[in-house]
Protein backbone atom coordinates (compact mmCIF):
# COMPACT_ATOMS: atom_id res chain seq x y z
CA UNK A 1 0.00 0.00 0.00
CA UNK A 2 3.06 2.35 1.16
CA UNK A 3 5.81 0.67 -0.58
CA UNK A 4 6.33 2.94 -3.66
CA UNK A 5 8.19 5.36 -0.89
CA UNK A 6 10.91 2.65 -0.72
CA UNK A 7 13.96 3.17 -3.08
CA UNK A 8 15.60 -0.22 -4.97
CA UNK A 9 17.39 -1.24 -2.11
CA UNK A 10 15.05 -0.94 0.50
CA UNK A 11 12.73 -2.78 -1.43
CA UNK A 12 15.01 -5.67 -1.68
CA UNK A 13 16.01 -5.83 1.74
CA UNK A 14 11.85 -4.88 2.57
CA UNK A 15 10.85 -8.26 0.42
CA UNK A 16 13.73 -10.34 2.24
CA UNK A 17 12.57 -9.55 5.47
CA UNK A 18 8.49 -9.95 4.29
CA UNK A 19 9.67 -13.51 3.57
CA UNK A 20 11.63 -14.33 6.32
CA UNK A 21 8.32 -13.38 8.40
CA UNK A 22 6.29 -15.46 6.89
CA UNK A 23 8.07 -18.50 7.23
CA UNK A 24 9.33 -17.40 10.64
CA UNK A 25 5.96 -19.86 12.37
CA UNK A 26 6.94 -22.30 10.19
CA UNK A 27 3.37 -22.06 8.33
CA UNK A 28 3.92 -19.92 4.82
CA UNK A 29 0.24 -19.89 4.53
CA UNK A 30 -1.60 -19.29 1.13
CA UNK A 31 -2.59 -15.83 2.31
CA UNK A 32 1.22 -15.26 2.99
CA UNK A 33 2.24 -15.46 -0.48
CA UNK A 34 -0.51 -13.75 -1.79
CA UNK A 35 0.36 -10.57 0.13
CA UNK A 36 3.98 -11.47 -0.84
CA UNK A 37 2.76 -11.39 -4.36
CA UNK A 38 1.01 -8.45 -3.94
CA UNK A 39 4.32 -6.37 -2.39
CA UNK A 40 6.51 -7.55 -5.05
CA UNK A 41 3.75 -6.25 -7.69
CA UNK A 42 3.68 -2.96 -5.95
CA UNK A 43 7.31 -2.40 -6.17
CA UNK A 44 7.72 -3.26 -9.95
CA UNK A 45 10.09 -6.54 -8.60
CA UNK A 46 10.03 -9.94 -9.85
CA UNK A 47 10.08 -12.50 -7.27
CA UNK A 48 13.00 -14.79 -7.86
CA UNK A 49 14.22 -18.28 -6.49
CA UNK A 50 14.13 -18.66 -2.65
CA UNK A 51 17.79 -19.05 -2.70
CA UNK A 52 17.76 -15.27 -3.38
CA UNK A 53 16.12 -13.87 -0.21
CA UNK A 54 18.75 -15.46 2.13
CA UNK A 55 19.93 -12.48 4.17
CA UNK A 56 19.14 -12.93 7.89
CA UNK A 57 16.70 -10.55 9.82
CA UNK A 58 19.67 -8.72 11.93
CA UNK A 59 21.03 -8.44 8.52
CA UNK A 60 18.23 -6.72 7.27
CA UNK A 61 17.00 -4.77 10.28
CA UNK A 62 20.78 -3.71 10.33
CA UNK A 63 20.36 -2.38 6.61
CA UNK A 64 17.11 -1.14 7.15
CA UNK A 65 17.67 0.98 10.53
CA UNK A 66 19.82 3.66 7.80
CA UNK A 67 16.72 4.44 5.76
CA UNK A 68 14.38 7.44 6.95
CA UNK A 69 12.47 7.57 9.61
CA UNK A 70 9.24 7.60 6.82
CA UNK A 71 10.73 4.77 5.34
CA UNK A 72 10.86 2.89 8.39
CA UNK A 73 7.08 3.44 9.63
CA UNK A 74 6.30 2.03 5.87
CA UNK A 75 8.44 -0.77 6.36
CA UNK A 76 6.84 -1.46 9.92
CA UNK A 77 3.46 -1.15 8.93
CA UNK A 78 3.53 -3.22 5.73
CA UNK A 79 5.05 -6.21 8.20
CA UNK A 80 2.40 -5.74 10.55
CA UNK A 81 0.13 -6.42 7.70
CA UNK A 82 1.79 -9.40 6.75
CA UNK A 83 2.11 -10.86 10.42
CA UNK A 84 -1.75 -9.95 10.90
CA UNK A 85 -3.09 -11.39 7.80
CA UNK A 86 -3.37 -14.92 9.10
CA UNK A 87 -3.41 -14.10 12.61
CA UNK A 88 -0.26 -13.05 14.79
CA UNK A 89 1.92 -15.52 15.81
CA UNK A 90 4.26 -15.35 18.47
CA UNK A 91 7.87 -15.46 16.57
CA UNK A 92 6.19 -12.76 14.42
CA UNK A 93 5.65 -10.49 17.35
CA UNK A 94 8.79 -10.95 18.92
CA UNK A 95 10.49 -9.59 15.87
CA UNK A 96 8.17 -7.01 15.13
CA UNK A 97 9.00 -5.66 18.94
CA UNK A 98 13.34 -6.28 17.36
CA UNK A 99 12.30 -3.85 14.58
CA UNK A 100 10.12 -1.15 16.43
CA UNK A 101 12.80 -0.87 18.64
CA UNK A 102 15.49 -0.90 16.66
CA UNK A 103 13.62 1.56 14.20
CA UNK A 104 13.12 3.88 17.12
CA UNK A 105 9.27 3.58 16.60
CA UNK A 106 6.86 3.99 19.84
CA UNK A 107 4.05 1.95 21.06
CA UNK A 108 1.21 4.16 20.32
CA UNK A 109 2.64 3.55 16.78
CA UNK A 110 1.77 0.11 16.81
CA UNK A 111 -0.79 0.18 19.01
CA UNK A 112 -2.62 2.65 16.25
CA UNK A 113 -1.81 0.51 13.20
CA UNK A 114 -2.31 -2.49 14.43
CA UNK A 115 -6.09 -0.84 15.38
CA UNK A 116 -5.78 0.12 12.14
CA UNK A 117 -5.33 -2.67 10.10
CA UNK A 118 -7.73 -4.58 12.27
CA UNK A 119 -10.62 -2.39 11.30
CA UNK A 120 -9.40 -2.14 7.28
CA UNK A 121 -8.16 -6.14 6.58
CA UNK A 122 -12.13 -7.76 7.19
CA UNK A 123 -12.95 -4.88 4.66
CA UNK A 124 -10.25 -6.10 2.01
CA UNK A 125 -11.08 -9.60 2.57
CA UNK A 126 -14.91 -8.66 1.94
CA UNK A 127 -13.88 -6.88 -1.15
CA UNK A 128 -11.93 -10.44 -2.09
CA UNK A 129 -15.00 -12.12 -1.60
CA UNK A 130 -17.54 -9.79 -3.58
CA UNK A 131 -15.37 -10.03 -6.70
CA UNK A 132 -15.21 -13.81 -6.41
CA UNK A 133 -11.25 -13.95 -5.34
CA UNK A 134 -12.55 -15.92 -2.26
CA UNK A 135 -10.86 -13.21 0.68
CA UNK A 136 -7.26 -14.76 0.50
CA UNK A 137 -5.77 -11.56 1.55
Amino acid sequence: MFLSILNGEEREYFLNLAINIAHIDGNFSVSEKVQINAYASEMGIILKDKMNYSKTNDELIAELSKSNTTAKKVIFAEIIALALVDGMHSAEEELLNVLQDKFGLDDEFKEDLTSWYGQILPLYRRGYELVGIGGTI
